[in-house]
């Protein structure tokens, strides 16, 4: 038996859970089965693509799921009112890459030990300046092509 984190469910609650608290906290009780990653502002399940509106948390997340061996399942629960819904999909299976190199990044030297620094440090401050300089760094990852869903339309459908 184990757990599915669908991300904008954990916003729902309200307070202070991240979807980074729930996905460490199954993986360390070895019940991390399936993720629904998306996004939503906490008052209802919006379904957006996945770090839409809390980047640092689905950075975290990834952090975690990277860093502890996670190789499980991905299905994004994309289902946005504002937005083309294929187009979505493709775009929250970006976000995850992205997010999943940026993670195995920061577990290579001098990130790693810059991140340790910042953490003991303290300050809060700290942390997130090392984020800055990592989030605004070129990034080389695998990315799908979002018009795939529009030649997906015409040869498919």
């Amino acid at each position: 038996m184990g757990v599915n984190i669908e991300d904008a469910h954990v916003y729902l609650l309200g307070g202070h859970q991240t979807v980074a608290d729930a996905v460490d906290l199954c993986l360390e009780a070895g019940r991390l089965f399936l993720r629904h990653p998306n996004d939503s502002l906490g008052k209802i399940d919006t379904d957006d693509v996945f770090g839409k509106y809390h980047p640092l948390d689905a950075l975290e997340a990834c952090y975690y799921e990277v860093s502890k061996g996670y190789d499980g399942a991905y299905e994004p629960d994309i289902f946005p009112k504002d937005d083309d819904r294929l187009r979505a999909f493709i775009a929250s299976i970006n976000q995850i890459s992205k997010f999943r190199t940026y993670a195995r990044i920061l577990m290579e030297e001098p990130w790693a030990k810059k991140l340790e620094e910042a953490k003991r440090s303290g300050k809060p401050s700290k942390v997130y300046e090392l984020l800055d300089e990592l989030l605004t760094m070129k990034l080389d990852y695998p990315k799908i092509p979002l018009d795939l869903a529009d030649r997906f339309r015409k040869d498919v459908l």
